[in-house]
């Protein structure tokens, strides 16, 4: 079927379900059909119930994480019940992107959290996993392709993020990478760097 007119869209939405023109009950004992998300809901609720009833989960975020990745690849993201109970572990691959960091210049530095020249600067990266259990996390910097190439020296090559990460888990690396920045570099320029992440599974 096709988006319906009154659907919301966008990145931000996880899941779909018809919610057109659905059968429903009325009081007194009729029928009609009616539209809206009053239509769709029921279908994911009770998906999920019957989900729940055949298959053992250890959380909530491995269900969901189960309902989002086997979503139909019909444009809209329909939900497939069937497709998430016969995901196993060995199929709940992590996914890892970076949500916020924290820049520490206090080695040589002055202090303000703000790369400037001859600074060495401790970065921590904070991460999210979006599916399956992420081990042995590991991270690295690189500069990217159109940037100055000798602006930064990097102290590390690849460091232990130090924490694994659940399914939708969370959490700010216990290890920095660090980098000093090139006595030339002029105040306030943008250092444009690329973050490279990766866990054993």
């Amino acid at each position: 079927g096709s988006k319906s007119t009154f659907s919301n869209y966008g990145a931000w939405v996880d899941i779909c379900a018809p919610g057109t023109d659905i059968l429903s009950t009325l009081p007194g004992n009729k029928y009609a059909t009616m539209s809206g998300t009053s239509m769709a809901c029921p279908f994911v609720a009770g998906g999920v119930s019957r989900l729940l009833q055949v298959k053992e989960y250890s959380n909530w975020e491995i269900l969901f994480g189960d309902l989002i990745h086997t979503r139909k690849q019909n444009g809209y993201g329909d939900v497939d019940f069937e497709a998430a109970y016969k995901i196993s572990d060995a199929d709940r691959k992590p996914s890892l992107g970076l949500v916020t960091y924290i820049l520490k210049d206090t080695i040589e530095g002055d202090g303000d959290s703000k790369p400037d020249a001859g600074e060495t600067i401790a970065f921590y990266p904070t991460l999210r996993n979006e599916w399956g259990q992420a081990k042995n996390i590991r991270f690295s910097l690189e500069l990217a392709e159109t940037e100055d190439p000798t602006i930064l020296e990097f102290l590390d090559d690849e460091v232990d993020f130090g924490n694994q990460l659940s399914t939708y888990g969370k959490n700010k690396s216990a290890n920095p990478i660090r980098f000093k920045v090139n006595q030339e570099c002029v105040d306030g320029r943008k250092i444009r760097m690329a973050l490279r992440a990766n866990c054993d599974n």
